[in-house]
C-alpha cells in the first residue's frame, strides 16, 4: 500500500509521473491519496481512484458533526481542567469547524498558557490564524521587507493564508479596520481571481504574493 498525504499539493510533473507507476503497478499495489482540495487534482489522476468524498450530504449531517465536534472539544479542554463558555464555543467552532487540527494547536497554547476559563473575548482575542500579515498588509514598511517575511513565513502555506484572505481577513477588518470595509468586495474578486490561478504558476508563493501587493494597493488607492 503506497499512502499519498497532502495530494493536492503535488506538481504536475508528479501527477504526470504517477499516472504510469499506477498502471505498472495496479495488480499488487493499493495507492491511497488524501487531499483537501478534490479540484486541484487532475482529472486523469482522480478518474484511477476511487473518490471518496468525506463532506457532509445535507445539513441534517452537517449539524450532526458540528454536534460531535463540539462534544470532542468540549471533552479534551475538560481532561486539561479548562471551561468554555457556550457563547465562546459558538465563536470557536464558527472559526475552526471542521478543522480540528488547528483547534488542537489552540488548545494547546492556551494549556501552555495556563489558561483555566475561555470566554468570549478570550476566543475573539485568539481567533485569527495569520493576524500578523493582516497587519502587515494595512501598514507601510518596505515592499523588500514584506517580501522576504512573507517568503520566510508563508511558503510552504500559501493555500491555508489565501483561503483566509477570503474568509479570516474580511472578518478581521470588519472588527479591527471598519473605516476600511469598503475594500472588501475588491479583496473577495481578488482572491477568487488569484486562487483561479494558482495551479497556473509553478511556484505558488508567487500568487501569494501578487494577491498580497494587489490588496495594498487595493487600500492605498
Amino acid at each position: 500500500m503506497v499512502i499519498l498525504d497532502e495530494f493536492d499539493g503535488a506538481s504536475d510533473q508528479f501527477y504526470k509521473a504517477l499516472r504510469g507507476t499506477i498502471e505498472k503497478f495496479a495488480t499488487n499495489t493499493r495507492f491511497v491519496a488524501t487531499c483537501n482540495w478534490i479540484a486541484k487534482v487532475p482529472e486523469a489522476i482522480q478518474s484511477r481512484f476511487e473518490v471518496i468524498n468525506f463532506d457532509p450530504i445535507n445539513s441534517d449531517e452537517e449539524e450532526k458533526l458540528k454536534t460531535e465536534w463540539r462534544e470532542r472539544v468540549t471533552l479534551i479542554l475538560s481532561k486539561l481542567n479548562i471551561t468554555i463558555e457556550e457563547d465562546a464555543l459558538r465563536i470557536f467552532e464558527r472559526d475552526f469547524f471542521p478543522d480540528l487540527r488547528s483547534a488542537l494547536n489552540k488548545i494547546q497554547a492556551w494549556s501552555i498558557e495556563g489558561v483555566g476559563v475561555i470566554d468570549l473575548k478570550k476566543v475573539k482575542d485568539s481567533s485569527y490564524s495569520y493576524e500578523e500579515l493582516y497587519q502587515l498588509i494595512f501598514s507601510n514598511q518596505d515592499p523588500v521587507k514584506n517580501y522576504q517575511f512573507m517568503v520566510g513565513q508563508y511558503s510552504g502555506k500559501v493555500d491555508e493564508v489565501m483561503l483566509s484572505l477570503g474568509k479570516e481577513f474580511i472578518s478581521w477588518v470588519q472588527s479591527t479596520k471598519p473605516e476600511q470595509a469598503k475594500i472588501i468586495p475588491s479583496v473577495i474578486v481578488m482572491v477568487a481571481e488569484h486562487q483561479a490561478q494558482r495551479m497556473l504558476v509553478i511556484d505558488p508563493m508567487v500568487s501569494l504574493l501578487s494577491l498580497v501587493f494587489k490588496i495594498q494597493k487595493q487600500i492605498s488607492n
